[in-house]
């Protein structure tokens, strides 16, 4: 399925809340989880900055069929993530 478009997914978490953001590229991802830490913080009064959390921020991108444990691809659809991406 390496022909599958791919899905960019941000992660981040808090020590209260757990984000995850999706886009088109890392780059479309990252500013999408920027964008819902902005509207978090409006919402919550959130004491964090951006500036202080943006480098806790993990992107994996997966096709249909891939699978994450904790940040990292662990399977694709074709099998290990070992084997398929090196």
């Amino acid at each position: 399925m390496s022909g599958e478009p791919e899905l960019h997914i941000a992660m981040l978490c808090t020590r209260h809340f757990d984000f995850m953001a999706g886009g088109t590229s890392p780059e479309h991802a990252r500013d999408t989880m920027r964008r819902a830490w902005a509207a978090h913080a409006r919402e919550t009064g959130a004491g964090d900055t951006w500036a202080a959390l943006a480098d806790d921020v993990n992107v994996v991108a997966l096709r249909p069929g891939d699978a994450v444990r904790d940040g990292c691809l662990l399977v694709t659809a074709g099998g290990s993530a070992d084997a398929q991406r090196g």
